[in-house]
């Protein structure tokens, strides 16, 4: 995107296409899905009538597990970006045996700043988070 506009901080690929952008006034990030030919996709998949949320999910004891939520939430699309903000490496999975430990990580690895990673689940209760220290967090972007 044009510099000097409100998106300056915004990432961009080699041809200067936008992979994610702040909420205006706010530091939460969208991630930007664009076709090969650098075309933004909307609502990729997305069939007349889907709502979209997010969360962000804080682990409470780096070193211990938990559900990205608590109660099923069946889900179609999941992206999954680390908080700038926070700084935490996470690293989440489809179960318990995740883990963010220093030389020792088990799982998907999530990096603050990095393109929103998709993930194939139907359920967000089935998805597990780990953080390199308490209090990391991930940020969740859904449709149902």
């Amino acid at each position: 995107m044009a510099k000097g506009n409100k998106y300056d901080d915004n990432a961009e690929d080699a041809r200067g296409v936008a992979l994610y952008g702040f909420l205006e006034g706010t530091t939460n990030i969208i991630p930007i899905l664009c076709d090969a030919d650098g075309r933004i996709l909307t609502s990729p998949g997305a069939a007349s009538g889907t709502t979209f949320g997010h969360l962000k999910k804080i682990v409470t004891t780096a070193g211990t597990p938990e559900r990205v939520s608590a109660v099923s939430l069946p889900v179609k699309e999941v992206y999954l970006t680390g908080d700038t903000d926070n700084g935490e490496v996470t690293v989440v999975g489809g179960d318990n045996t995740v883990r963010a430990t220093t030389g020792n990580k088990n799982g998907l690895v999530i990096i603050p700043g990095n393109v929103a990673t998709k993930i194939n689940i139907s359920d967000l209760n089935a998805l597990w988070v780990d953080a390199e220290n308490d209090g990391g967090v991930i940020c969740v972007s859904y449709s149902v």
